[in-house]
């Protein structure tokens, strides 16, 4: 045994550098020392302006180096930054690729639809960036039309989200979407918007938070809804207008996309593009059709049968919104606090107020006032409407003095409630007289309506001196003291409006519209009180402003059927206008026309409109005859005028009208006015010379002129000396005040249109002894010829007697042709008789001479040719074979006078020693056309003996000319010919 206490020692193995390990079971072994670790850590690097994973070499990408599919899939990312920044990407790449949006258009759009609910106010507005500057204009209408479902769905769920920022600014997407297809949205969508609109309005959602009951957010939301009606409304108005639908309204344009949508399965099966081939849908009017709706449920039911249309459920359920949404801002304008804007004015409670007035306005214009039913019922939104907005109105002008600003703000403001009040006229009509209570019933009646009276006495101060913002009573001093500063009573002076500035035209427009619509149901004495509100604006406004062109249209609207406002008694008693009442009016037009000139060819074209209206219906001595004879001398100036010779410039005696600078269709507006005149003096007849000798009016406006006055001389409205010189200077085409015509394609028009005045002052015989004589002198170029203009002779040579011998021989031939057709035997003064055959020559030898000028002078720039024209030697363009068709249809007409003297007188004139060169030549030609004519050949027969002497005369001057020239040739040739036909014709030579 060994000893105790001492334990024996384990050898501890061979050598000291190696030990050994014992291993236990289920420990892990340890490392070896000499074990390579292969463990390691890897971390990414996000670089936001490169991605190197995939090569996007010849790809559409942002800046960000990100594909459309990649931007897209951001778009839904759970962070806030994400999808602001991938719209943003996809409004850059769209807009730099346009391609892109049109090969992926249902996905982009579906995409971008999916974020008008979105949680985060900057996603929202990078939404309303890409739709407003990308993908709405790069569509266009057509192509967003398939997609605007989509978008309303998401907008409407937007409209009725719980957070109300989302709310909020889903009335920007809508105003977008207006913007782009308003037709399509009001078709499809009107009634769903309504009743969102109805729910954004009403006490329980406005009462979720403070910001959703504050003033701003009501602001905000009255004025989206006056934006979105104004623009449906247009845009039903303009669907109907140009064929939307048979039914208008909301109801034709519903069933017209339904329509398109659907089609008709019979003919579309099997036919492609079968669409293309339908017809035209018939154009509707939306008015007829509110006006009859309105008509029919004036007089109360249900609110679903008060529609445009065929009374579908979709239109029952548009009604219903609508009418709904009026009680909504009804509640609404008491919030707003009316009542605290004379004491205590606010901009933004100004606005609020004038956008729920303005909606409620068009809500009504759209279904009608029996939307709201009738004032007399209780009940009915429209007694609601007037109890809370009538006492309100006017809105007076604060005591305290306030921004420019404000001021416009509370005039709209009255213009709004205006426009809005005026439509419950026609039913605040009390009694069986059909009047206004207010103005046909005692106090205490129960007709009383005060509203009325004040909404007159607006209307009225607005025209009459501007004061769209009546001042206040006061108890003591009767004013206020602002007023008292500013120099006015209760109503501010003549012509300013708020803060001292004119009024804009919408206020003036506002007010004669309500007058225009109360006026048959007022009292004689309160229907002139406002007829002279409305003369007086037109006194106190200028020439070129706006609010002259009102007062035109209500002028207008009132005499657009004459018959009815003279003579048709309306409901307030008599008839609605008097005769001195539109004598007034038209009186003042003449000088207006003068004033305006051609700045405002609109207006003009009112005025000529309403003289010629007023001018219509003027019966007989009566006081609008009488004003209408009156205006001749202030008419005349407009149409040209003869200056004074010692005060005229150089060649410049005639001043033109500002007719002269308007429209040709305004012209002949003024020219048909003329007509309808009770007679025509003098001037008029005067300055229709000026007229046609002048070139400042086109030729269709002279003819008509000659054409309207000669209807008046034929009835005996016109002195027949004066018509007559009227005549005689146009056939001769010149007068004493130095005035000729121009051109040749005018006077031959005039020439034509004075030939058939003249047949239409009497017989041949009578015309022929008045106006030819005195045509002669002119024409020969030897004698005085009376003058219309100024009643001096003038003494016409040279080019100017060849167009006198024009119109002379064109009206001795129409006279002829008169004298013919009425088988009567006629023949010319013997004066005239003689002289004919020697202007026949004098004709022919000038347009032979003007031929041969023609042909040898170069053509001349546009200076030589106005300097040609300033010279006063106006230019003749008449071929000689024209001359010589005149000549021959005179001759066949009057054969037996006029041969043998023509004959004779071609071979005087020819032997004459001093004859001209050219004068061989036409007598010639003039010679051949008469062997020519068929009809001329039993007359020279019996002449036979005047032929071989003309002829014979002509072949002495031709061998004494010989044929060393070209002229001479030519008459040769011309002399063979004459020779060879008068052997064919006489047999004999």
């Amino acid at each position: 045994m060994g000893k105790p206490g001492r334990t024996k020692k384990k050898n501890a193995g061979v050598g000291v550098d190696f030990k050994k390990v014992k291993h236990k079971v289920g420990k892990k072994l340890p490392r070896a020392q000499n074990q390579t670790d292969t463990n390691f850590k890897s971390r990414t690097i996000s670089l936001a302006e490169q991605s190197v994973a995939t090569d996007k070499a010849g790809q559409a990408v942002t800046t960000r180096n990100l594909t459309l599919k990649e931007v897209l899939g951001q778009c839904g990312h759970y962070s806030e930054r994400v999808r602001r920044d991938a719209l943003q990407g996809l409004a850059e790449l769209l807009a730099a690729h346009p391609d892109e949006l049109r090969r992926h258009t249902t996905v982009v759009m579906e995409t971008a639809a999916e974020r008008v609910a979105d949680g985060d106010k900057a996603v929202r507005g990078a939404l309303r960036d890409l739709l407003g500057g990308t993908l709405l204009p790069a569509l266009g209408p057509a192509a967003l039309a398939p997609f605007v479902p989509l978008l309303m769905a998401h907008v409407c769920a937007a409209m009725t989200h719980l957070a109300e920022p989302i709310r909020s600014d889903a009335l920007g997407f809508l105003e977008l979407l207006m913007g782009a297809r308003p037709d399509l949205v009001a078709a499809g969508f009107l009634a769903p918007v309504l009743q969102h609109f109805s729910d954004l309005l009403s006490k329980g959602s406005r009462g979720r938070s403070i910001k959703a009951g504050s003033l701003a957010s009501l602001h905000g939301v009255v004025q989206a809804l006056e934006r979105f009606l104004a623009t449906a409304s247009a845009a039903l108005a303009g669907a109907s207008a140009g064929g939307g639908g048979r039914d208008g309204g909301v109801a034709g344009a519903a069933k017209q996309q339904q329509g398109q949508q659907q089609g008709q399965q019979g003919q579309a099966d099997g036919v492609l593009m079968w669409r293309r081939c339908q017809w035209a849908p018939a154009g509707g009017s939306a008015g007829g059709d509110l006006a009859a709706a309105a008509a029919e449920g004036s007089g109360g039911g249900a609110v679903g049968s008060i529609v445009n249309g065929s009374g579908t459920p979709g239109d029952a359920s548009g009604a219903e919104a609508a009418a709904a949404l009026l009680g909504h801002l009804l509640e609404c304008w008491s919030e707003a606090g009316p009542s605290q804007l004379a004491e205590a004015p606010d901009l933004v409670a100004a606005q609020c107020l004038t956008a729920i007035l303005r909606s409620c306005d068009l809500l009504l214009s759209h279904w009608g006032p029996a939307l709201a039913g009738r004032p007399g019922d209780r009940a009915s939104l429209a007694a609601g409407l007037l109890k809370k907005v009538s006492p309100h109105f006017p809105v007076q002008r604060p005591a305290v003095q306030v921004p420019a600003a404000l001021a416009e703000q509370l005039v709209q403001l009255n213009v709004a409630a205006a426009q809005l009040l005026a439509r419950f006229l026609p039913g605040a009509a009390g009694g069986g007289d059909g009047t206004l209570g207010t103005l046909g019933g005692e106090p205490g009646s129960g007709r009383e309506q005060p509203w009325v009276e004040r909404l007159l006495d607006w209307f009225a101060g607005v025209m009459a001196d501007g004061s769209a913002l009546p001042a206040a009573d006061d108890a003591l001093f009767g004013e206020t003291p602002a007023a008292q500063q500013k120099g006015g009573g209760k109503r501010k002076q003549a012509g300013a409006g708020a803060g001292g500035e004119a009024l804009p035209a919408a206020v003036y427009q506002s007010a004669l519209e309500g007058a225009q619509q109360v006026l048959p149901l007022l009292p004689p004495p309160r229907r002139s009180q406002l007829l002279d509100a409305a003369w007086q604006l037109w006194q106190r406004t200028g020439a070129r402003s706006s609010a002259r062109g009102r007062v035109l249209a209500f002028w207008q609207a009132l005499l657009r059927d004459p018959a009815a406002a003279f003579y048709v008694p309306v409901p307030g008693g008599g008839s609605l206008l008097q005769h001195g009442e539109a004598a007034t009016w038209l009186t003042a037009l003449p000088r207006f026309l003068f004033e305006l000139g051609g700045s405002n060819p609109g207006a003009s074209e009112a005025a000529l409109h309403l003289l010629l209206g007023g001018a219509r219906c003027a019966p007989p001595a009566s006081a609008l005859a009488g004003a209408l004879q009156g205006l001749q001398p202030q008419l005349a100036p407009l149409f040209a005028v003869l200056l004074p010779a010692g005060k005229a410039a150089a060649g410049l005696r005639v001043h033109n009208g500002p007719l002269a600078s308007l429209p040709p269709a305004l012209q002949e507006l003024a020219v048909d006015l003329l007509f309808h005149f009770p007679s025509v003096s003098e001037q008029l007849l005067r300055t229709a010379a000026l007229v046609c000798l002048g070139d400042a009016y086109p030729t269709a406006t002279a003819v008509r002129l000659l054409d309207v006055l000669s209807a008046k001389a034929a009835s005996g409205a016109a002195e027949p000396a004066a018509f007559c010189g009227l005549l005689l200077n146009v056939l001769n085409g010149s007068s004493a005040a130095g005035l000729r015509q121009r051109s040749w394609a005018r006077h031959e028009a005039l020439v034509a249109a004075a030939c058939r005045a003249a047949l239409a002052l009497g017989g041949a015989a009578e015309v022929g002894r008045a106006l030819l004589p005195p045509l002669v002198p002119s024409a020969l170029g030897s004698g005085p010829a009376v003058d219309s203009l100024e009643g001096s002779v003038d003494y016409v040579g040279g080019s100017g007697s060849v167009w006198a011998a024009y119109g002379l021989l064109q009206l001795t031939t129409t006279l002829a042709q008169a004298a013919a057709a009425a088988q009567q035997p006629w023949q010319p003064p013997p004066q005239v008789s003689a002289a004919l055959p020697g202007l026949m020559l004098h004709l022919q030898l000038s347009c032979r001479r003007q031929q041969q000028d023609a042909a040898a002078e170069p053509p001349s720039s546009g200076g030589d040719a106005a300097a040609t024209v300033a010279s006063g030697v106006p230019s003749l363009v008449l071929g000689t074979q024209e001359a010589s068709a005149l000549c021959l249809r005179l001759l066949s007409l009057q054969p037996t006078p006029l041969l043998p003297q023509l004959l004779a007188a071609l071979a005087g004139s020819v032997r004459a020693p001093q004859a001209d060169a050219l004068l061989l030549p036409a007598a010639l030609e003039l010679l051949l056309a008469l062997l020519r004519e068929p009809g001329l050949r039993p007359a020279l027969l019996e002449v036979q003996a005047g032929v071989h002497g003309a002829v014979a005369a002509c072949r002495a001057a031709a061998g004494a000319a010989g044929a060393a020239t070209l002229g001479g040739r030519g008459c040769q040739e011309q002399l063979r010919q004459s020779e060879g036909l008068c052997a064919a014709v006489l047999g004999t030579m």
